[in-house]
């Protein structure tokens, strides 16, 4: 297993002259943008065969788990699973607190995502940003959320949406690197994994839309047309003053996440999803300034602390027949 001991924030103090050779660790922050842009501009997604989701599925059951009590033999376990395939399995120290950081082996890059575990005690929240090459700066927010909420999982996209081929446009019928519409991609792997281990948590996935669909700030949805319940939720708990924020419905722009495979996985084990649309000038601000963020992070708290729907352990979540 690879150990290495990091920061989450902090700067470098000034090294003496004899020190000036030594390396500033980098803080977890960093390790993870490194692990989400571990490629380059010829770099394209690759199908994962069946038997690798369902190893990164059982990986994920695994560390979510085992993630409240770190349990070490649990990771050396998931990470003698890996090996072969292509991803590791880190460990990081931040004071008292763990991670395991789950992400492509350096020199690998085929938009399988990479992922982070809070050891100990967690909130029930799994932060997910499947487009953050895409929807700008929700990589980002997702890791200001998933600090700030204690979040027990991170989970980030690692090629842009539409990197399947050489030459791919938003026209296309298909788009496989596209993980947020892709039931055969390994980020897809790891939801059904956590969902199975810990079925009470609230998945918040990040989005953004163009600047031009004016009139609206953010829009939330449970990911279908009706019966909305997270959305609802979140609404009655965060109301921003000259914001205009909607739960999807009748009448709303196409931005319910209706298509959206980890909703609709969740979904079918009535766990809970709720999806987020937000415009850039709204990402920004999240990001940027702690007042206007804390608020947000608070509802999601209290919506995570808040009844879940009725759990049917009898619909199990299907893998994918074949992978695209």
């Amino acid at each position: 297993m690879v150990v290495a001991f990091l920061v989450l924030t902090g700067s470098a103090r000034c090294a003496p002259k004899n020190e000036a050779t030594k390396k500033t660790p980098a803080t977890l922050g960093e390790k993870l943008e490194a692990a989400r842009r571990n490629g380059g501009a010829t770099v394209f997604y690759h199908s994962p065969p069946e038997p690798m989701w369902q190893t990164l599925r059982e990986v994920a059951r695994k560390l979510t788990l085992a993630a409240p009590s770190c349990d070490r033999a649990v990771a050396a376990e998931a990470e003698s699973m890996l090996r072969g395939l292509g991803m590791e399995l880190q460990l990081h120290q931040d004071g008292t607190t763990s991670f395991w950081l789950l992400r492509e082996v350096p020199g690998i890059h085929q938009g399988r995502g990479v992922y982070l575990w809070r050891c100990g005690q967690a909130t029930d929240v799994i932060v997910q940003a499947p487009h953050s090459f895409f929807d700008l700066k929700t990589g980002r927010l997702g890791r200001e959320l998933f600090r700030d909420l204690e979040a027990r999982v991170l989970m980030l996209n690692t090629l842009h949406r539409y990197k399947s081929r050489k030459g791919e446009t938003p026209n296309d019928a298909e788009h496989p690197a596209d993980v947020a519409h892709n039931d055969a991609s390994l980020y897809q792997a790891v939801t059904v994994g956590i969902l199975e281990a810990a079925p009470r948590s609230l998945f918040v996935q990040l989005h953004g839309f163009e600047a031009a669909n004016r009139g609206l700030d953010v829009l939330l949805s449970d990911g279908r047309p009706d019966g909305q319940i997270m959305a609802p939720a979140m609404l009655a708990s965060w109301q921003p003053e000259k914001l205009v924020v909607a739960v999807y419905g009748p009448g709303q722009p196409k931005l319910g996440g209706l298509t959206n495979v980890q909703g609709r996985a969740i979904r079918a084990r009535s766990g809970r999803f709720l999806h987020v649309e937000m415009s850039p000038t709204v990402r920004s601000r999240l990001i940027e300034d702690t007042l206007f963020r804390r608020p947000f992070a608070e509802a999601l708290r209290t919506l995570a602390a808040g009844p879940a729907e009725p759990l049917h352990p009898q619909n199990p979540v299907k893998p994918p027949e074949a992978p695209r």
